[in-house]
């Protein structure tokens, strides 16, 4: 019995990890100087960029963008295996925001889950279970189709996202997702004349989050088709450079993501 208990103390057994519980806080401020003072974040975009905040004032709980498509054109950032952050991602490409991030297997994995096409190469393949809408970019700007409507040529880069938040105008979140875990969200819509990049300041359920961004995008007249959840938990991130040049950020912006969505100014002779 001595040398059974010697033998496992010098080999102890490994434990399986316990799953991490849903973040409850994640980093924001100004790369600057950290703030958490959520009201003075986001408040001065770039031109072509509106700001809207959701919730009581003094604690917003979601965060929208309203992105000019005649301003700015959309990049997809992809980098499986190695990772990039949305710190390098918008110094490196001269972006005025970005947003993530694309599904991976696990929290701390950088290979992808279903589809991430990048220039017309196709970096992994398509999922048929799951998440069930592609959201791309092409030479017209950024889509959306379901997985069974996607081909490889509608567009050039693109991942595969998921679920549809709002699909057709309508709310498509059933009620049993308020059974589930509330996450951080980041989300992505597409409307008749803007773009919406959009965060969660809190942890909320997807079906709450659409109903509150259904209202909000009716009251706008904006005729939004698509929204689709992006990112949950700790892979959401924004990052803004605001007027001043600096860069507010909601999120985790140093942890490499597998691939990430941002906006680049158009150049003035477009």
């Amino acid at each position: 019995m001595l040398l059974l208990a010697l033998s496992t103390g010098c080999n102890p057994v490994e434990q399986t990890p316990v799953p991490q519980a849903p973040a409850q806080q994640v980093p924001h401020g100004n790369v600057a100087q950290t703030s958490s003072a959520l009201d003075a974040l986001f408040a001065e975009p770039p031109r072509g960029i509106t700001s809207y905040r959701l919730g009581p004032e003094g604690n917003p709980s979601m965060l929208i963008l309203a992105v000019n498509p005649q301003a700015f054109e959309p990049q997809l950032i992809a980098a499986p295996g190695e990772g990039i952050s949305a710190r390098d991602a918008i110094q490196r490409f001269n972006l005025q925001l970005v947003i993530g991030s694309g599904f991976v297997s696990t929290m701390h994995s950088l290979q992808p889950v279903g589809l991430l096409q990048l220039e017309g190469r196709t970096l992994s393949p398509i999922e048929t279970h799951g998440y069930t809408r592609i959201l791309g970019v092409s030479d017209h700007g950024l889509g959306v189709v379901h997985r069974q409507a996607y081909e490889r040529d509608i567009f050039h880069s693109a991942l595969q996202a998921g679920p549809g938040i709002i699909e057709k105008g309508q709310l498509d979140i059933s009620e049993r997702d308020l059974q589930r875990p509330t996450y951080f969200r980041s989300f992505i819509g597409l409307c008749a004349d803007v773009w919406l990049a959009g965060i969660s300041f809190k942890p909320v359920h997807l079906r709450t989050l659409g109903e509150e961004l259904l209202a909000f995008t009716q009251t706008q007249a904006w005729q939004c088709q698509e929204v689709v959840n992006l990112a949950g938990d700790r892979q959401a991130v924004l990052m803004l450079r605001n007027g001043q040049q600096s860069l507010d950020y909601h999120g985790d912006i140093n942890t490499h993501k597998v691939s990430l969505l941002g906006f680049a100014a158009k150049s003035a002779e477009r």
